[in-house]
């Protein structure tokens, strides 16, 4: 995936979740900022498998978890080890 900001790297991965689902792995560098945005097209959860992120003055650390509602914008930095995280979007786990 190409549309994203300096510091991350993200793929798309290739699964079906029974549903209009997108699975994502993303791969973040130290200090990068994710600038407020939003996801319109449905709910999401963003899980932290390593590294950290600081999200809202709270550090997300491996194993945590955000629940990101349609439409809701949200911003974050990562923390000093950069963090690896799997994102799904319109999530039927959401």
């Amino acid at each position: 995936v190409d549309n994203v900001p300096g510091g991350f790297t993200k793929w798309q991965l290739p699964v079906f979740l029974n549903c209009p689902s997108q699975l994502f792995m993303t791969l973040a560098e130290p200090g990068a900022k994710a600038v407020k945005h939003s996801h319109n097209d449905g709910d999401g959860i963003l899980f932290i498998m390593s590294g950290s992120i600081v999200y809202n003055g709270q550090e997300l650390t491996a194993g945590d978890w955000m629940y990101i509602p349609a439409g809701a914008e949200y911003s974050f930095e990562t923390g000093r080890l950069g963090a690896i995280m799997c994102y799904c979007y319109c999530c039927c786990c959401a």
